[in-house]
C-alpha cells in the first residue's frame, strides 16, 4: 500500500512538472515572438487551464510508465521520451492541424510551449522511475542486416498513410459534414494536402517510436498494448479531453478512429522491430550470467 502511494504521488509529480512546463513554455514561445492563439469561440480561460491539468496529469503519468519500461542511461532515456511526448503529442498534431483546421491554436506558440514542458516532465519521470536494465545499442543494431533495417523502415514508413486513411473512410461519413461546413474552424483539405502531411508524420512516428522500442525492456505484448495506448493519447485521446466544445459524438467518432490507427501501427511496428528472440534474450541473459556467476 506504501508503494502504491509513493508511486502516485511521484506521478503526480511529473503531472504537476508539465502544468508548470506549459506555463514556462509559454513565456519562451511569447519571449521569441510567437503571438499566442486566440481561444476557441464560446470557451473561457477558467475551463480551459482546468482541462489542460487534467490532461497534463494524464501526459506525467504516461512519460512515468514508459520510464519505468525503457532501458539506458539518463540522457538516452530523457532525449527519447522527450521527443516522443513532443512529436507526436505537438509538432504532429500541428502538421495535422495546419490541414485540418483555420484555428489559430495550429501555430509554433503550442510546439515551443509543449518542448518546454516535455522537456522537464521527462526528465522528471526518468529520474523519478528508473529502470535497472542498460541498453545495449550493439545488440539493438545487430537484430537485422542492412537489407533487413531498410525493408522495414519503408514498410513502416508507407504503413502509416494507409492505416490512416484506411480507418478515416470508415468514419468519414460520420463526420465529413462538420469540415466541409467549416464547423468550429474545421475545414476538409484536398487529397495533395492529406497525403504529403500523413507521409511527414508517419517519418516522425516512426523515428521516435522506433527509439522507443529499442529501448523498451518489458514483452512485446506489453509494448504492443503500452505503446499503443501511448500513441493513441498524444495524438488525440488528451486533445479530445480538452476540446469540450466539439460535440460528443464528434468526439467519440474521432477517439475511436485514433485508437484504431494506434493499435494496427503499433502492432505492424512491434512485428516488424521487436522479433521474439530478442526479448527472449535480453530476459534471460540476467539469469544466465547469475547461474555462471
Amino acid at each position: 500500500m506504501k508503494r502504491v502511494g509513493i508511486i502516485t504521488v511521484k506521478t503526480l509529480v511529473c503531472g504537476l512538472i508539465f502544468f508548470v512546463g506549459t506555463i514556462l513554455g509559454g513565456l519562451v514561445a511569447s519571449a521569441a515572438g510567437f503571438p499566442i492563439p486566440a481561444m476557441p469561440a464560446g470557451t473561457d480561460t477558467a475551463t480551459l487551464a482546468g482541462y489542460l491539468l487534467l490532461a497534463s496529469l494524464g501526459i506525467g503519468g504516461l512519460l512515468a510508465y514508459l520510464a519505468s519500461r525503457l532501458s539506458g542511461n539518463f540522457l538516452l532515456k530523457w532525449l527519447t521520451l522527450s521527443l516522443f511526448g513532443w512529436v507526436v503529442y505537438s509538432l504532429s498534431t500541428y502538421i495535422e492541424a495546419a490541414i485540418y483546421t483555420t484555428f489559430s491554436s495550429a501555430s509554433l506558440y503550442k510546439v515551443v510551449m509543449d518542448l518546454i514542458a516535455f522537456l522537464a516532465s521527462s526528465a522528471a519521470a526518468v529520474i523519478l522511475f528508473r529502470a535497472r536494465s542498460p541498453h545495449n545499442t550493439r545488440e539493438t543494431l545487430s537484430r537485422f542486416s542492412f537489407l533487413g533495417w531498410a525493408w522495414r523502415i519503408v514498410l513502416a514508413w508507407t504503413a502509416f498513410p494507409v492505416i490512416y486513411l484506411s480507418f478515416g473512410k470508415l468514419v468519414e461519413p460520420f463526420v465529413i459534414d462538420y469540415y466541409r461546413q467549416g464547423l468550429f474552424e474545421l475545414t476538409a483539405p484536398g487529397w495533395e494536402q492529406i497525403i504529403s502531411a500523413q507521409m511527414l508524420r508517419s517519418l516522425l512516428f516512426l523515428g521516435v517510436c522506433l527509439a522507443v522500442i529499442t529501448l523498451w525492456n518489458r514483452s512485446r505484448t506489453e509494448l504492443w498494448i503500452g505503446c499503443s495506448v501511448a500513441l493513441y493519447l498524444l495524438v488525440g485521446g488528451f486533445y479530445m479531453l480538452q476540446a469540450y466544445w466539439f460535440p460528443v459524438g464528434f468526439r467519440m467518432i474521432h477517439c475511436l478512429e485514433m485508437f484504431a490507427d494506434s493499435i494496427t501501427y503499433i502492432g505492424l511496428l512491434t512485428l516488424c522491430f521487436m522479433p521474439k528472440e530478442a526479448r527472449n534474450v535480453s530476459q534471460t541473459a540476467p539469469l544466465t550470467m547469475a547461474k555462471q556467476n
